[in-house]
């Protein structure tokens, strides 16, 4: 439905930025209420959904890609889900991010917990959230069953869902509730940023649970409301009537958690066995002390110091790794070149000192690139590789002499060099071909600024692909010198000289088309697939906008669309909506006078016919005006029939006169006249 709300406008930023809202500390658990909920903040779980899913509300509402603004969807759960000691088998999905268990729509204004009227039950971010926002089709409202490997929970997700009174180009929200069949509830938040200050993180929306609508006590548990959560991007809330006594993450065993001794924190499925008496730390009776987790022969009790690392325990040989391999104490490795470091990295290069070439110097060691410089940047032994012409093209990384003006001949043919030759062989304007060391007025180095691609450096022509092919600092296709015809202003994945619209991130190549007016797949057709009567108007019509005035009204009738001309013949061929006697551009019937003069006798128990011309550009004729002025002395004696051109009678109604026409005693108004 369409909100009668003032739109949000970012022109109001000047405003709004000397009242930012506040932003919150840290948090890590809350609760309980008093019906047993508790929340903890868990590691974030956000799950892609499968892409042939269909979003919520795609062809239901306006919205062409899924939910309307301030649309909802019940959808069906897999089983029975407990909640305030209530079970449910369904869920309403609200567009402005929250889930009701039933009553009236969920409101677009979010208020703190507990709230009444039209709050949700669970907000995992109840804001006024606007799907219709984008018309793309990746973004949306999903919900789905999610049973891959041993999981069983259902998802709702709210994916780049913008925020109302926004473009389409805004950035928008992505986050999801997890709902599992033992009543835990999860929210998991992976984009909570819409690039503006003032609704960021949380800043405008509520934050919670509380019990459904019309309960006696609300019982609220609410995690933040109106207050900025940065924090919370990138991380999960669980909602559970589990407690977790000790803090450590995990709900005690006894109430469906994992955590075997609740009230010690260094014991639960996360911790490590240790030698401490029998005690099972990792609440895994698999695992004991004795035993030897990682097969190497030791356990933790027979002074393995790593019984998770098969590299590591008495006896072994210490390795460069940064591990203690010998159990003695400490990471102990050294080599006669490392510079005393061992198993430190010195010069702060990522490489450990004893695997270190050089540990002193932070542009030397494995796996670098070889910089020009005269020194072994990658460790290989060598720094004469400076010279070696890695890709082949004839420009080596570090430079290569060329000539670029042999005996005044400018520019230099790109034939002129020999990629394997030494040195590059070059030709003068008469033919002859031409060293370094002969007829060279101008040697100059160039050097290749990537000597990993061919297609790159000082002699490559500048191609559409984003690189600087010839090295000038610039890619700048088709705009030499100018830095931003490779750029990629609106963020589509396309280029600005391969894209046909970079101002507009609907629109590239091999988009898929949709009906909005415009390109989309940048192929010179706009809205094709779209126009299925082919009469040039398409189902959303020239503004790109479904069900407005332009749209072809009949995809089915190349005759009917707005700008049509309109026939008296009861079809709207102009999608106006109007009807042939209320169309003012509606094409009229043209009438003729009858052939019968005004004086005509008429005998009696004669037949006297008269043709009366009727003109039309329809296929049919509705209604038709006769007048007939008769004078008779017993009128009820006369009868009148109007026959078309095929023969058949048309039966004739009297006009609304008032008159006892027929001399019978009663008026005829509207009655049938003759046959």
């Amino acid at each position: 439905m369409t909100s009668d709300r003032p739109l949000y406008l970012p022109l109001l930023l000047t405003a709004l930025l000397l009242a930012l809202p506040s932003t919150a500390a840290a948090q890590a658990s809350g609760g309980p209420n008093t019906a047993g909920y508790s929340w903890d903040e868990i590691a974030l779980d956000f799950v892609t959904h499968d892409p042939t899913l269909i979003g919520l509300g795609v062809g239901v509402g306006f919205n062409p890609m899924g939910m309307d603004d301030d649309g909802e969807e019940t959808v069906q759960l897999p089983w029975g889900f407990e909640y305030y000691g209530n079970t449910y088998t369904e869920i309403i999905i609200g567009s402005n991010g929250g889930i009701k268990f039933g009553g009236i729509s969920l409101g677009f204004t979010n208020s703190c917990l507990p709230a009444t009227g039209s709050a949700p039950a669970l907000a995992p971010h109840w804001d006024d959230l606007n799907p219709a926002s984008s018309l793309l089709p990746i973004d949306g409202i999903f919900a789905w069953h999610d049973t891959d490997g041993s999981n069983d929970r259902f998802i709702v997700s709210w994916e780049n869902i913008g925020h109302f009174g926004f473009s389409v180009l805004v950035d928008g929200v992505t986050f999801q509730v997890h709902l599992h069949p033992n009543g835990d509830i999860e929210f998991h938040y992976n984009d909570l940023s819409f690039s503006d200050a003032s609704i960021d993180y949380a800043a405008s929306a509520t934050v919670g649970i509380q019990d459904v609508e019309g309960s006696l006590d609300l019982d609220p548990l609410e995690y933040s409301c109106n207050v900025a959560q940065p924090a919370l991007e990138g991380i999960g809330i669980l909602f559970s009537t589990c407690v977790d006594n000790d803090g450590d993450g995990y709900g005690d065993e006894f109430c469906g958690g994992a955590d075997c001794d609740d009230n010690d924190p260094l014991i639960n499925p996360g911790e490590v066995e240790i030698c401490d008496s029998g005690i099972d730390n990792d609440c895994d009776p698999s695992t004991t002390e004795d035993g030897d987790i990682d097969e190497d022969g030791l356990s933790v009790c027979d002074g393995d110091c790593d019984d998770l690392d098969a590299l590591n325990f008495p006896g072994n040989s210490e390795l460069c790794d940064g591990q203690d391999n010998d159990c003695e104490g400490t990471a102990d490795f050294t080599t006669t070149d490392d510079d005393g470091g061992g198993e430190v990295d010195s010069d702060l290069d990522g490489v450990l000192d004893c695997a270190d070439c050089d540990d002193s110097n932070n542009q030397n060691f494995p796996g670098n690139d070889e910089l020009c410089d005269g020194l072994d940047n990658n460790c290989d032994g060598t720094s004469t590789d400076e010279d070696v012409d890695t890709d082949g093209d004839g420009i080596a990384g570090c430079g290569t002499e060329v000539c670029l003006n042999p005996l005044g001949a400018d520019p230099v043919p790109v034939a002129c060099l020999d990629p394997v030759g030494e040195p590059p062989v070059l030709v003068d304007d008469g033919g002859t071909c031409l060293t370094l060391d002969d007829g060279c007025l101008n040697i100059t180095t160039l050097l290749d600024c990537n000597d990993t691609e061919t297609s790159i450096n000082p002699l490559a022509p500048e191609i559409c692909d984003g690189e600087d092919n010839d090295c000038n600092g610039f890619a700048d296709f088709n705009s030499p010198g100018t830095a931003g015809n490779e750029a990629d202003n609106d963020a589509d994945g396309a280029i600005s000289c391969d894209d046909c619209d970079d101002s507009d991130g609907l629109n590239f190549p091999d988009n898929t088309e949709v009906c909005d007016g415009q390109d989309n797949n940048c192929d010179t057709d706009i809205d094709e697939g779209f126009d299925a009567d082919s009469d040039g108007v398409s189902s959303c019509g020239p503004d790109g906008i479904p069900a407005t005035a332009d749209d072809d009204c009949d995809e089915t009738n190349s005759s009917i669309y707005p700008g049509a001309a309109e026939n008296c013949d009861g079809i709207d061929q102009d999608c106006d909506g109007l009807a042939d006697g209320q169309d003012t551009d509606s094409v009229q019937p043209v009438y003729e006078q009858s052939d019968l003069g005004p004086d005509a006798t008429l005998t009696d128990g004669a037949e006297t016919s008269s043709a009366l011309q009727v003109v039309t550009t329809g296929t049919s004729l509705e209604a038709l005006t006769v007048n007939v002025n008769i004078s008779h002395p017993d009128v009820s004696e006369l009868s009148i029939v109007l026959e078309s051109p095929t023969g058949a009678q048309v039966t004739l109604f009297g006009s609304a006169t008032g008159d006892d026409d027929d001399s019978s005693g009663d008026d005829d108004d509207s009655q049938p006249v003759g046959d």
